[in-house]
């Protein structure tokens, strides 16, 4: 990384990478908020209290429902090569074309930064030297064909 290249996550290395992607992320956030904010965002209740981030079985509140749920993560050592990079974005829009029932997507939350600045072998995190984590995840509803599972995990 140059000396001239702009904070991560700011306004202009998004501007950067989506110059470099040819496209700009679906979907992005910069900033701070709670954890309690961050936890709702992540749990699927951004626009809902505690109370309601429930099943109705845990609290007469609650009006979340039960889906399936899979995920993986990997770590990127190094840019992804476009090639590579065109691949995951055809495989989210493939599985979504194919598979309506199916909800999911790809996350890439950049490394580097203060993540970098504490040894790798400090913690039980051991990632401090990755470019990038990428979360693989699917949601799918109880109607959806009993296949997806193991077509989403594949």
């Amino acid at each position: 990384v140059s000396s001239s290249a702009p904070p991560m996550g700011s306004t202009e290395h998004w501007a950067r990478c989506s110059q470099q992607w040819g496209s700009a992320p679906s979907y992005q956030y910069v900033g701070a908020q709670s954890y309690l904010s961050a936890m709702l965002d992540e749990a699927g209740c951004s626009n809902s209290t505690v109370e309601q981030c429930h099943l109705p079985s845990q609290n007469p509140a609650g009006t979340l429902q039960r889906f399936s749920f899979d995920a993986k993560s990997a770590y990127l050592a190094s840019p992804m090569a476009s090639a590579h990079l065109d691949a995951v974005v055809q495989a989210v829009e493939s599985l979504q074309a194919s598979v309506p029932s199916v909800q999911g997507g790809v996350v890439f939350d950049s490394g580097g930064g203060a993540i970098d600045q504490v040894a790798p072998d400090a913690t039980g995190y051991v990632h401090r030297n990755a470019l990038a984590s990428i979360q693989y995840s699917a949601t799918w509803s109880s109607g959806a064909p009993s296949t997806v599972g193991t077509s989403v995990t594949t």
